[in-house]
């Protein structure tokens, strides 16, 4: 993970998060999240998300998560 923290967010207030998909490899997906107050972006984040298997080795995204990824 990746975090700018731009402004603080408040108890009661109101945001809105966005996410989208910047990259996708055969074992990653790197997703952008940005969180905003009104037109005010607060933080920025990105985060690497990695598939791996029971051993902890990297492994191949599974089709089926992908075509739910491409939508």
């Amino acid at each position: 993970m990746d975090i700018h923290y731009k402004r603080p967010a408040r108890l009661g207030e109101i945001i809105e998060v966005t996410t989208g998909m910047i990259e996708l490899t055969p074992a990653t997906i790197t997703l952008k999240h940005k969180i905003f107050r009104d037109d005010m972006l607060l933080v920025e984040a990105y985060v690497k998300i990695a598939c791996i298997d029971k051993d902890g080795r990297p492994r191949r995204i599974p089709d089926s998560l992908k075509i739910n990824l491409a939508v």
